[in-house]
């Protein structure tokens, strides 16, 4: 269920019911499920549930690039264009193939290996299904209806100004079900049920999916790629980490950023400038109001806040600098109740190898993304552990985009 879940990238998913149907390969998924949607209005931000119908190929020994293809709209298509140009996305277009890029825009960063899954059995069977969203994901195929072909008189709008959580039904009903399960076979299955679509689109380009995408998004510009780069933790950066002696120096701007800055920086600046203003209020204030004490109760608070800021920062520049370099492997990648930035925050476990206490890291999603597929590979990491003392440590690899392996 979790790669299920990862398809659709949503927050608060409700599975209303699944069927799963074996297959050599993995499982065929056909089921309904909602997500909440908010959408603003003048009364106010209103919420629902978006309820969708869909069918999910799993395939749990493949690894595909990540896409979204879904039927043209010609309005959607043109800000998309313009949207995905600005951003710095790649293009992704088929040479030769004018009636499939006539019904399909795709959204990838690693269009070189999405090519080289779309095979001429695929193109075939793709533009004789209408009103699709193909999303691939590494472990799988995820198929719905295009939502601008879902008829509007089954979307129970929310009343204006109601707080309450209602419906937007986009689900299929039973006059048309099997259609969609016959487009959703018709679609997908020239790829997903082909053993070697994995290994084709992974050898369609060196190195792997992730450091195709970084390669595609960085050297095109655009805000995207200006982000990336300016922050992008790479290999090679971590192998000078790893096997640099220790004390280590000259550590470079983004493992900076990521093994001990962070956003502390922004925190620090603005408890420091609450602090003196408080101060000063309360300093003006101390001859003419009994009350005077309070700004300085909220000052000291602040600086205290700096303090403690500026210790842990200190230990996580000591791990950075200072920490050995231990082989290890990933026992346990588990999801927390923690978010920063609305973004999830996840327990990573790393087993420093031949022995030694787990080291516990807790990273967002992208990170614990590599560590379920290091996990799973069985493949070996590191990590720095603080030579005072051993149970503390971080996860260097959990700071890479291009850890990711296929």
């Amino acid at each position: 269920m979790r790669e299920l879940k990862a398809a659709f990238e949503e927050r608060s998913l409700e599975f209303e019911d699944a069927h799963f149907q074996q297959h050599e390969l993995g499982y065929d998924i056909f089921g309904h499920v909602s997500w909440q949607e908010s959408s603003k209005s003048k009364s106010g931000q209103q919420f629902y549930r978006l309820h969708r119908t869909f069918v999910f190929f799993y395939r749990p020994a493949t690894t595909l690039p990540e896409a979204m293809l879904h039927s043209k709209s010609t309005l959607v298509s043109q800000l998309q264009s313009a949207f995905s140009h600005l951003l710095g996305m790649p293009s992704c277009q088929l040479e030769g193939e004018d009636q499939f890029n006539s019904a399909y825009d795709i959204t990838t960063a690693t269009p070189d290996s999405l090519r080289a899954l779309l095979t001429r059995q695929a193109i075939d069977a793709l533009v004789t299904v209408r009103d699709a969203v193909i999303i691939l994901k590494p472990r799988g195929v995820l198929f719905m209806r295009h939502q601008q072909a879902i008829s509007h008189s089954s979307m129970q709008l929310v009343p204006p100004g109601s707080r309450q959580v209602h419906n937007a039904d986009q689900r299929i009903d039973d006059t048309d079900l099997q259609t969609f399960l016959d487009d959703a076979v018709t679609a997908c299955t020239a790829i997903a049920n082909d053993p070697d679509a994995g290994r084709r689109a992974a050898n369609a380009v060196e190195g792997t999916f992730a450091e195709e995408a970084l390669h595609n998004m960085t050297s095109r510009g655009g805000y995207i790629g200006h982000v990336i780069s300016k922050h992008l933790v790479t290999r090679e950066m971590l192998d000078a980490l790893r096997h640099q002696p220790v004390p280590r120096s000259n550590i470079p701007g983004p493992i900076r950023k990521l093994g001990w800055q962070g956003s502390t920086t922004f925190l620090m600046t603005v408890l420091s400038l609450m602090g003196t203003i408080a101060l000063i209020i309360s300093l003006s204030t101390r001859n003419n109001d009994a009350s005077w004490w309070i700004p300085l109760l909220i000052s000291l608070g602040a600086y205290v806040g700096v303090v403690l800021t500026c210790c842990h920062r200190a230990a996580r520049k000591r791990l950075v600098v200072h920490g050995r370099a231990l082989p290890g492997i990933i026992t346990a990648v588990e999801q927390t109740d923690d978010e920063v930035n609305s973004s999830l925050i996840y327990r990573i476990v790393v087993q420093p190898q031949p022995d030694g206490s787990p080291i516990e890291a807790r990273m967002p999603e992208q990170a614990a993304k590599t560590a379920r597929r290091l996990m799973e590979q069985g493949r070996e990491t590191w990590v720095l552990v603080d030579p005072g003392k051993p149970a503390r440590g971080t996860w260097p690899e959990g700071w890479s985009l291009e850890a990711l392996p296929d």
